[in-house]
């Protein structure tokens, strides 16, 4: 039989009077329920702990999703833009040689420049996904490709100074034909006298077209009385072609002419013998000799007559 004293009671008394409560416990159940309750309280407190630890693991891999994601966008956009100034520097380079090759330069700061791109070295940085890696690289090719084009641009302006200089240059033959009579000293087929032949001759068909030699202005365009019809334009950098022996002039005087438009027909007028063309070339106001002029590109033009 259990003692009095292994016994609680916990006595209910409302507050109105009525009818008052009285719970009995052993205290083997009080133990059971004490523990029971500090039981319940851990495991709310643990469910609470681990709702909230779960709520910030949840926010931390949003983060770290959304950093991830931020990551991928920033490397694509390294690379995008790596890739671009990649191909930026490879058409500069490609039309930089073409430039130069066009002046005779080949290769000279071209070379130079791919030392410093070596695409073998960079393509290890397609490899990477350090991000530092990628954004030094791009800093790198910036670098190059803003010292390419400041490049680039004062070659262009060289070449359009070039361009300009070209098409001022007579640099084609004015008729289709071979040299019948040369620069130089000679008989005159018509007086019999010996005299400087200024130009050259080109036999032709009359009425075969005869083109400028050069982008100029014509200062002359009627008759002459050893010359015939004859037209004479101006180049600029003291250059100046006459066209002698025309049957036809398609041009005025103060008319702009471009380099191979037609400006007068074969003929034989003047002190001729046949139709051809009379061919002269001056330079600074001096004939020289046209045989230089014919069949002239930028390259050769630069190396030969400028």
């Amino acid at each position: 039989m259990q003692r009095k004293d292994s016994f609680f009671s916990i006595v209910i008394m409302p507050p109105s009077g009525r009818r008052s409560w009285c719970l009995r416990l052993s205290r083997s159940m009080l133990a059971v329920l004490v523990i029971g309750g500090v039981a319940l309280v851990l495991s709310l407190l643990l469910l609470i702990y681990t709702v909230g630890r779960v709520g910030i693991d949840v926010a931390n891999y949003r983060r770290l999703q959304q950093e991830s994601t931020q990551h991928h966008r920033q490397m694509n956009d390294l690379q995008n833009k790596f890739k671009e100034m990649k191909s930026d520097i490879e058409l500069l380079l490609e039309r930089e040689s073409e430039i130069r090759d066009l002046f005779g330069s080949r290769g000279r700061s071209s070379a130079s420049v791919k030392s410093a791109v070596s695409w073998g070295d960079l393509a290890v940085f397609l490899e990477s996904d350090e991000q530092d890696t990628w954004r030094e690289a791009v800093v790198g090719m910036g670098e190059v490709l803003g010292a390419l084009k400041q490049g680039f641009i004062r070659l262009n302006q060289l070449g359009q100074q070039y361009r300009l200089h070209y098409a001022f240059t007579p640099s084609i033959w004015p008729v289709y034909g071979y040299i019948l009579s040369d620069f130089g000293w000679r008989v005159h087929p018509v007086t019999g006298k010996s005299r400087l032949h200024k130009g050259i001759d080109i036999p032709s068909w009359t009425g075969a077209p005869i083109k400028s030699a050069a982008d100029g202005l014509i200062v002359y365009s009627g008759w002459s009385s050893g010359f015939g019809n004859v037209v004479v334009i101006d180049h600029n950098f003291g250059f100046r072609t006459i066209y002698a022996h025309a049957s036809r002039l398609l041009v005025d005087r103060g008319d702009l002419v471009k380099k191979g438009q037609v400006i007068a027909q074969v003929g034989t007028t003047g002190l001729s013998t046949g139709p051809h063309l009379h061919y002269e070339v001056r330079r600074w106001k001096q004939p020289v000799s046209p045989r230089r002029y014919l069949d002239l590109d930028m390259f050769t033009a630069s190396a030969k007559v400028w």
